[in-house]
């Protein structure tokens, strides 16, 4: 069989043939498309998740935030140990580092409020969450969210307590969507309007104490998780690589020079001479 006739029957039977600079073509939308689609994130609704937020402990939140990195796309809420094994009592032990009867009673008071729900098939008891406050893949309706890198929160979440990531989980929702900037109007189009938020202002408006304030802000910095964006006037941000608000990922250099060349208070205070942490 001469090699025309053998590529012509190959073509006959659905096969095609792929250039170098197609295979490349294909890489590169098949990346993008999993960077889109879902699967590398989940997403807080901020709305419902502030409702339900001043009723759960600091590492009730931290729990509730770390389970969300076993979820899958449209996964109704089942979450998974790996590709193939569902998220087990005993498996949420061994993440947070509790016993599995401590783990049991935690997970009974997240049930309490809605936020998870256990399911016995046998003798294992499997652990779904809700997906009214936390979300992995299609959101119906116009929600407000905030899009938590799963990868990220992972490596991140092996350096911090279960408070600090509780307290992690409280600051996403004053993320300001667009600059990343801490603030009380995270949805505010216009950056002049901004009412930004310094450590004093994290202590105050969402009552922590000034300690674990100083002492977890510093581990974040350390960890990437924030930013602190030092000027006359302090400002802080959460790092683009761990959460973002928008399907275009910003940059560092895009919020610098939102910060700039904005007027970022209320009192149309103008930032200048911004020097940032090194990330």
């Amino acid at each position: 069989m001469d090699l025309d006739k053998k590529i012509g029957d190959l073509l006959n039977e659905g096969y095609e043939l792929v250039s170098p600079a197609q295979k490349e073509a294909r890489r590169k939308y098949n990346e993008a498309q999993n960077n889109r689609d879902g699967r590398h994130f989940v997403m807080q609704k901020v709305d419902n998740y502030s409702v339900i937020a001043s009723q759960l402990t600091q590492g009730q939140k931290g729990v509730l935030l770390l389970l969300t990195t076993a979820m899958s796309m449209n996964g109704e809420g089942k979450l998974f140990k790996d590709s193939e094994n569902r998220l087990t009592v005993s498996g949420v032990a061994d993440m947070i580092g509790k016993k599995p009867k401590q783990t049991y009673n935690v997970l009974t008071e997240l049930e309490s409020y809605g936020l998870i729900t256990k399911e016995q098939k046998g003798k294992e008891v499997f652990v779904n969450i809700s997906e009214g406050f936390y979300s992995c893949g299609e959101l119906q309706g116009k929600v407000s969210f905030v899009k938590i890198f799963k990868k990220r929160l992972q490596e991140v979440a092996r350096e911090l307590t279960l408070n600090e990531l509780g307290f992690l989980a409280d600051l996403l929702s004053h993320m300001h969507y667009s600059t990343h900037l801490l603030c009380s109007n995270p949805t505010e189009k216009d950056t002049s309007n901004l009412e930004l938020w310094r450590g004093k202002d994290i202590i105050e408006l969402l009552g922590y104490s000034k300690s674990f304030v100083s002492k977890t802000l510093k581990k974040f910095r350390e960890l990437r998780i924030t930013v602190e964006i030092r000027t006359v006037r302090d400002v802080i941000l959460l790092h683009p690589n761990l959460v973002s608000r928008q399907s275009k990922q910003i940059t560092l250099e895009e919020i610098l020079e939102v910060v700039d060349k904005s007027h970022l208070t209320s009192k149309n205070y103008r930032v200048s001479n911004s020097q940032t942490n090194p990330i």
